[in-house]
């Protein structure tokens, strides 16, 4: 009895065993059946082709050079313009376009060492079918992966020291950008100093013909005084002539007559030196309000 059920033991661990060997072996054939197949050696070499082409493309087709000496040949007119600002945009558009060619021609290498590392596993056996192909050449660029590296290096470098000066240029410009802000303030404040300047002679253009006009005034009132004393020593000189009133009664009334007149003078100019003291303080107020407001922007 123990004997038995130790065979029957082994037999089925056996069959487990013999289960799990048949399911690999499936697994196994499954994946081989998924499994993509491995390039030909003539796409990955014309993958390697179009890598370097597209490499070489983006070296001898930009125009970075170019809008970079154009850009800055127009530099002095910008400054003489004030136009710092536009100069630095155009100067930003060098460098992001100085950006994008050396991150396509960074992707593009990438994709050429792939495409090498896979190229060398693939004729790993004969050394003579890949010297064959690196000897060849594709835009005049050789193949062989050293001298392509070099000339990628190369290609790189100069794009990283162009970016540098068009970044050097960039600096000089907001400088001249701050500068010029400086500059804009000083004239806005000469501006409106000018202004004020032509505002104070209006006022002064003003309290002259008000001058003006108050002199006028009191020569009329010089001259309207002078008739009425004359009429008046015409009308005593008639009085003492015909006799018809005594010398005392026409002194009180020439005196009273005088006290009048002077009065009234007296009033007229008071009024008019009034107009005047306000005058000056309404222009005194306005000029200290005024020079307050230019200190403060000056300040500002």
């Amino acid at each position: 009895m123990a004997s038995n059920s130790t065979d029957d033991m082994f037999t089925k661990k056996r069959k487990a065993e013999e289960r799990k060997l048949i399911e690999e072996i499936r697994y196994k054939r499954s994946c081989i059946r998924l499994a993509a197949t491995f390039p030909a050696e003539e796409e990955i070499q014309k993958k390697i082709r179009n890598f370097l082409k597209v490499i070489v493309m983006l070296t001898r087709s930009n125009n970075l050079s170019d809008m970079f000496t154009k850009t800055r040949g127009k530099r002095p007119q910008h400054f003489a313009k004030l136009e710092a600002t536009l100069y630095k945009c155009r100067l930003e558009q060098v460098h992001q376009a100085a950006n994008v060619t050396m991150e396509r021609i960074g992707a593009a290498a990438q994709g050429l060492s792939l495409t090498y590392d896979l190229y060398g596993l693939l004729v790993m056996a004969d050394n003579n079918l890949a010297n064959e192909f690196f000897n060849d050449t594709e835009e005049g660029v050789a193949l062989e992966p050293s001298f392509t590296a070099d000339f990628i290096c190369k290609e790189v470098e100069f794009i990283k020291e162009f970016r540098s000066q068009v970044e050097t240029e960039i600096r000089e410009a907001e400088l001249q950008e701050q500068r010029e802000n400086h500059i804009n303030a000083f004239v806005q404040t000469k501006e409106e100093i000018e202004h004020l300047y032509c505002e104070f002679k209006q006022y002064y253009t003003e309290i002259k013909g008000h001058a003006r006009r108050l002199s006028e005034n009191v020569h009329s009132i010089e001259e309207e005084l002078r008739r009425d004393f004359k009429q008046g020593f015409a009308e005593i000189d008639k009085r003492i002539t015909n006799q018809n009133e005594n010398t005392h009664s026409i002194k009180e009334e020439l005196r009273r007559d005088f006290k009048q007149y002077f009065a009234k003078l007296n009033k007229r100019i008071t009024n008019q030196s009034e107009n005047i003291n306000s005058m000056r303080e309404n222009l005194h107020r306005e000029f200290g309000q005024c020079r307050k407001e230019i200190e403060e922007q000056i300040r500002d």
